[in-house]
């Protein structure tokens, strides 16, 4: 898995900041992304709320690919 943080993290992390590009995950083979440190905004996009935002999971031959694809 590869590990996405809010700005700022592990100090003060900032929030509400919009996190772009989970549809596009969604639609990837033998991806799964974890949500973490996330929230809807009051228009209902995905934000930013705590240090660590999103796990991004991939399965693969080995951990080189399974990196990129994640």
């Amino acid at each position: 898995g590869v590990v996405a943080a809010a700005d700022g993290y592990p100090s003060d992390v900032r929030k509400g900041d919009p996190i772009d590009g989970l549809e596009d995950a969604a639609i990837v083979p033998d991806v799964v992304v974890f949500h973490g440190g996330t929230a809807r905004s009051p228009r209902g996009d995905v934000v930013t709320a705590g240090g660590r935002v999103l796990c991004v999971t991939s399965l693969s031959e080995d951990v080189d690919t399974a990196r990129a694809k994640a």
